[in-house]
């Protein structure tokens, strides 16, 4: 959690002391004047132009992450640190550059509407980055890398459809997994991802593939097989999109209860591995989602702050020109 992260200590402290300071010297001058200085005041002007150059600042933040390599400039972890605390800063001198004018016209409305919607947002962000990676933490024991889910789960349905086609005795192994999961090309290249997977991620259940037994064949297992192709093999392959029953925890506990009372017992083992494979399709999904909603915020964020941007500049240009 952030409040618990001591890297972000002397941010807290240096953002807060100067944030005091900036605050009793603006309340000092209310006080000495008698009214609340307007933008074009020297401690307006001067709150203004802190608060134009923390803006350009935190919009650098973006190209700043896309150029990893130069070290120089900071690591992209230390400017996170500041893009959070100099925005917050940012608030109180926003809000004392404006003179309290924050009607005053359609300009400076619509370019203090937008810096709250980016600051709202931005804690909305700051929020969902600190709670949603530890409920996935907590929530997903088949944690994998989102942009891989698909393809690592074609290649656990590929050794899972080869003991289908083994068990029911059929002519060329794995052909239901190429019938139905897809070329063989694509295949081998699932089966290569998921065995990088297994050596990068240290044991994790996430990338280990179903224990293979020696399988034979098994009269009156073809039920076994037309569930797969039927149902299964397109939910392991795109989960919730391709609008499987499986989807649903209690239906796929209905319907594996139900196929388990037709099969011989000797076959119960791979339809408890083909059942497993189905339930970590459901974990990766819901982690498919969460991942959304990690991200989901700067739709918004990331538009708006370089809109905020254009405004500021041509705001500030607009002082110094008039």
């Amino acid at each position: 959690m952030l409040l618990y992260d001591r890297s972000h200590l002397p941010w807290l402290v240096t953002v807060g002391v100067g944030a005091v300071v900036a605050i009793a010297v603006f309340a000092w001058r209310v006080l000495s004047e008698g009214r609340w200085p307007g933008g074009g005041s020297d401690i307006g002007l001067l709150y203004g132009a802190a608060a134009a150059a923390i803006i350009v600042f935190e919009c650098l933040l973006w190209p700043r992450k896309m150029i990893r390599s130069v070290r120089p400039w900071g690591s992209a972890t230390r400017w996170m640190r500041a893009h959070i605390w100099l925005g917050l800063l940012s608030v109180p001198l926003v809000v004392m550059h404006s003179g309290g004018q924050w009607w005053a016209g359609k300009f400076t409305t619509l370019l203090l509407a937008i810096f709250g919607v980016v600051i709202l947002s931005g804690l909305v962000g700051l929020l969902l980055q600190q709670w949603l990676p530890r409920k996935i933490m907590e929530e997903i024991g088949e944690e994998t890398i989102v942009s891989q889910i698909d393809v690592i789960m074609r290649a656990h349905g590929v050794e899972t459809a080869r003991l289908i086609d083994n068990l029911c005795g059929m002519p060329g192994e794995g052909m239901m997994a190429v019938q139905y999961l897809g070329s063989a090309a694509a295949l081998d290249k699932g089966q290569a991802i998921l065995g990088e997977s297994k050596q990068n991620a240290g044991g994790r259940a996430a990338a280990a593939a179903p224990t293979r037994p020696v399988i034979e064949r098994l009269p009156g297992a073809e039920d076994l097989r037309t569930f797969f192709g039927k149902e299964a093999a397109a939910y392991l392959l795109l989960g919730a999109k391709s609008g499987s029953a499986l989807r649903s925890a209690a239906e796929s506990d209905a319907r594996f209860r139900r196929l388990s009372e037709r099969l011989p017992t000797g076959a119960l083992a791979v339809l408890d591995i083909l059942e497993s494979q189905c339930s970590r399709r459901r974990q990766l999904d819901r982690q498919t989602r969460l991942h959304i909603w990690l991200h989901s915020w700067l739709l918004l964020h990331l538009p708006l702050s370089l809109a905020l941007l254009v405004l500021t500049l041509a705001h500030t240009i607009m002082v110094w020109w008039y």
